[in-house]
C-alpha cells in the first residue's frame, strides 16, 4: 500500500477495490471508528462489526497480541500509530483473539487515507490470515527438533559399542595372524568398523551444528603441512582402491586461521568422496595455492562426475546423486553437508564444479590467510 491515498468525496471506486482484496480489509475515520469492511473481514473476525461505534473502534472486539503473546494495546496497535504518525506500518505480524476466543496469525498492513487536498481523513487496515503458514513452520521446527534429538541418541548409542571393538581387534591380530583367512578377515572388520565410525562421528558433528553447539578451538596454522600430512595419511586408501593421487603443494606455508581437527576433517570428506565415486584407476588431484589474500584448495578427479541437477543441491544434508550411482556407492549423503558448515565456521567458501556424468568432478575451497599481527578469525560455537 501506498502512503500516498487519496480518495475523492465518495471514495466508491476505492471501496469497490477493497471488496476485490482477497484478504480482511477495514477503514478508518480519523478517530479510528471502523467506517467499512470487505467481506474477508467478516470472515476474518466472525461477525459483522458496528460501523462507526466507539465500542468497535481500532477492531476494539479483537484482543490484540504479539507474536509472542504479549497483549497489545489498541491505542498502540498499528491501526492507532497509523492515524497518530501519518504514516504507514506494514508487515506487523500479530496475533488477533476474536470474539469467540479463536486466534489467528496475521500479518497487519494499515496505511493512513488523505482526501483530495492532503487532510488526513482514516486508515485502511488489511490483514492476511498467515495461521496456516505458521502452523508449517512450526511444524518444520519441530521435525528439525526431533531430527536433531534422534541424531543425538542414535550417534550416542552407537558410539559406546563402536569403542571396544578396535580394542578386541587388536587382541585378536596375534592369533589372526597365524592364518591367512583369519587375517584377511580381521582386516575386514577392522576396515569396516572405522568406516562406521566415521559415520557416527559424522552424525555426532551433525547433532552439534544443527543446534550451533560445535566447538572450534581456531589458531594460526600452517595449511600447507597439514595437506601435506593428509596426502601421506590418504595415499594407501588411494592405493587400495587402484587409485592415483597427485598432491602439489607450494613451498612456502600459507597461514590460515582455524581449527586443525576440522580443517582436517573438510579435506578428509572431500578426499574420501573423491575416492568413493572413482573408478578403478582413477585419478585425483589436491593442490594448494594463494590467490587474492585467500588459500584455495582444489581437489579434482576423474570420477562419475556430478549432473546438473544435483550439483546446487550437492552441499544439502542428506543430499546425493543416488539416482546416477549404483546402491553400493550410495551414503548418508551428510559428508559434504557437514564439510560445508565447516567452511562455514571457517569464514570460507566451498564450491563443487562438473561438466557432467562421467566427467568427474572439481571441488574448491577458500580460507581466509592469516596475518601474522592478525587476532583469531575463526567463530568459536
Amino acid at each position: 500500500m501506498s502512503t500516498d491515498l487519496k480518495i475523492s468525496s465518495s471514495g466508491s471506486e476505492f471501496l469497490r477495490l477493497l471488496d476485490k482484496l482477497p484478504a480482511a480489509a477495514y477503514t478508518f475515520d480519523a478517530d479510528g471508528l471502523i467506517t467499512y469492511y470487505n467481506q474477508p473481514a467478516l470472515r476474518l473476525w466472525g461477525r459483522a462489526p458496528k460501523l462507526r461505534d466507539p465500542g468497535d473502534r481500532f477492531c476494539r472486539s479483537f484482543r490484540l497480541h504479539s507474536g509472542d503473546g504479549q497483549p497489545i494495546s489498541h491505542d498502540e496497535s498499528w491501526m492507532a500509530l497509523t492515524l497518530r504518525d501519518n504514516r504507514e506500518y506494514t508487515g506487523c505480524e500479530v496475533i488477533i483473539e476474536r470474539p469467540d476466543g479463536e486466534r489467528l496469525n496475521v500479518s497487519a498492513s494499515a496505511s493512513p487515507i488523505h482526501d483530495e487536498s492532503g487532510k488526513l481523513i482514516g486508515a485502511v487496515n488489511v490483514l492476511f490470515d498467515i495461521s496456516e503458514r505458521k502452523r508449517a513452520e512450526e511444524a518444520l521446527k519441530e521435525t528439525d527438533r526431533a531430527r536433531n534429538e534422534f541424531l543425538a541418541v542414535l550417534s550416542h548409542e552407537l558410539r559406546n559399542p563402536l569403542a571396544a571393538i578396535p580394542f578386541a581387534i587388536e587382541l585378536l591380530r596375534p592369533v589372526a595372524s597365524q592364518s591367512s583367512e583369519s587375517k584377511s578377515a580381521l582386516e575386514v572388520i577392522d576396515r569396516q568398523t572405522q568406516h562406521i565410525a566415521k559415520l557416527v562421528s559424522d552424525l555426532v558433528d551433525l547433532a552439534r551444528l544443527s543446534v550451533n553447539k560445535l566447538e572450534l578451538t581456531p589458531q594460526r596454522v600452517d595449511l600447507t603441512e597439514i595437506l601435506r600430512e593428509l596426502g601421506r595419511a590418504t595415499q594407501p586408501l588411494v592405493e587400495s582402491a587402484g587409485q592415483t593421487l597427485s598432491v602439489t603443494l607450494p613451498e612456502k606455508p600459507i597461514f590460515v586461521y582455524g581449527d586443525i581437527i576440522r580443517l582436517k576433517q573438510v579435506i578428509t570428506n572431500i578426499l574420501q568422496n573423491a575416492i568413493k565415486y572413482n573408478g578403478s584407476r582413477g585419478q585425483i588431484w589436491l593442490t594448494l595455492t594463494r590467490q587474492n589474500g585467500e588459500a584455495f584448495v582444489r581437489v579434482k578427479d576423474t570420477g562419475i562426475g556430478i549432473s546438473p541437477a544435483v550439483l546446487d543441491q550437492i552441499f544439502e544434508l542428506f543430499a546425493q546423486a543416488k539416482p546416477e550411482i549404483g546402491r553400493s556407492r550410495a551414503g548418508l549423503g551428510i559428508g559434504l553437508g557437514v564439510a560445508k558448515r565447516l567452511v562455514d565456521l571457517h569464514h570460507g567458501h566451498i564450491n563443487a564444479r562438473s561438466e557432467g556424468l562421467g566427467k568427474g568432478s572439481e571441488f574448491e575451497i577458500r580460507f581466509p590467510i592469516a596475518n601474522a599481527t592478525r587476532g583469531a578469525s575463526a567463530n568459536s560455537r
